[in-house]
């Protein structure tokens, strides 16, 4: 059997499934034909214990396409240092004109609303099958698992930081191992956060909290602890009283962690970066493109300006009458490699940076800066607008 379709979306998770929603709608998308092709059955049950801190261009763009009722937990203002609690190396980031600086999101939720919204689009999906070719050659073919032939306009790899797209595309990845694992679990405290997140970092890696809403069992926050892999392997293996004392000492005592509400996961961390963000018809996003350390939480929030892009070039290409899978990528590398080269730069820098060795006059560098932040406010707006994204060119749907 053949089939065609303008756009091939490969991948389920939260990038795929955003991206075949935001090309498909006709309002304020790209108002294309897409099948969205996943190897895992579509309504598959997720146990994600993670969260992400949604920018509030990243929240504006899930409203504009639809996607309601995400339970996102406004972030009002962020604490960040190094050191005990009274030192001068930390600064605080307030919220501005009433805008929150973030809205934390769980993954799941996120999931199951974006995927809600999709099923009301005339989206084909096709689950529960493998892309087993890709070629090109005017158009690109596919060959399904199933015995489908489908051709496309443009392929967009979504398929994480593995894809199997990118690699039948021709494009090669570069890796590094930072030699940390991420800790993840949900935490109940005594204190109140007052939507403040807070972030201490460390000798290697940092401790942060990111406030989810209060429910019965009490104030919540998860907490993203990276750190050497040794270290985390060790933290696993405490007692669950100890944990939730260590937990509590590394974030300054501020919460008063009294207990878990999530049980703790881990995952080892590695930056990557694919050669070029497209090849022919096929362009990549979210994990698929790269992979930056989870230190500011800017993973999916890239994949949507990603996708922003994507649906910038394919809306330009369609008002002027040309392909959507060649025109439709001009200027998408270029858009896109400026901002993940500075956030896998900047993250890449606080996270590995030592305080103690030949090397610490970079952690001696990240205090000075955070003293030096505190004390000249008006760093505080360009701060927060290279982190939402919001400097240089912008996609519509991001604005």
């Amino acid at each position: 059997m053949s089939e065609h379709t303008q756009i091939a979306v490969i991948g389920a998770g939260l990038s795929g499934l955003l991206s075949a929603l935001a090309l498909s709608d006709p309002e304020h998308g790209a108002g294309r034909e897409v099948i969205l092709i996943d190897a895992k059955p579509i309504d598959r049950s997720e146990t994600d214990g993670r969260a992400t801190a949604l920018t509030p261009s990243a929240m504006r763009a899930l409203t504009r396409l639809g996607v309601e009722e995400v339970d996102a937990t406004p972030i009002l203002g962020m604490r960040v240092g190094e050191g005990e609690a009274d030192t001068p190396w930390q600064f605080e980031l307030p919220e501005r004109d009433d805008e929150p600086l973030a809205f934390n999101v769980e993954n799941e939720r996120l999931r199951t609303s974006i995927l809600a919204r999709l099923k009301t689009r005339p989206v084909k999906i096709r689950d529960n099958v493998r892309v087993d070719t890709l070629s090109q050659n005017g158009s690109v073919n596919l060959m399904l698992s199933d015995g489908t032939q489908l051709t496309a306009d443009l392929v967009v790899a979504a398929d994480g930081r593995n894809s199997a797209t990118r690699r039948m595309a021709g494009l090669s990845v570069s890796r590094s191992d930072f030699g940390q694992h991420a800790l993840v679990t949900t935490v109940i405290h005594a204190e109140p956060h007052e939507g403040i997140a807070l972030q201490r970092f460390q000798p290697v890696g940092a401790v942060a909290s990111l406030p989810f809403a209060t429910t019965k069992a009490g104030h919540r926050s998860q907490i993203v602890w990276s750190d050497r892999s040794e270290a985390i392997t060790a933290a696993r293996a405490l007692p669950e009283e100890a944990l939730i004392a260590l937990i509590d000492d590394r974030l300054w005592g501020a919460l008063d962690v009294t207990g878990l509400d999530m049980p703790v996961q881990s995952y080892p961390l590695i930056g990557q970066r694919s050669e070029a963000l497209s090849r022919g018809r096929v362009a990549l996003i979210g994990d698929a493109a790269r992979v930056i350390h989870p230190l500011a939480g800017q993973g999916f929030n890239l994949g949507i300006r990603d996708i922003g892009a994507l649906v910038e070039g394919v809306r330009e290409a369609v008002s002027t009458g040309q392909d959507i899978g060649t025109a439709g990528l001009i200027g998408y590398e270029r858009w896109r490699r400026a901002d993940e080269t500075m956030l896998a730069t900047l993250t890449t820098s606080l996270a590995t940076a030592p305080t103690r060795g030949p090397l610490s006059l970079l952690g001696h560098a990240r205090r000075a800066a955070f003293a030096a932040i505190d004390d000249m406010p008006a760093l505080h707006m360009l701060i927060r607008r290279e982190a939402a994204g919001e400097t240089g060119e912008r996609p519509t749907l991001l604005r």
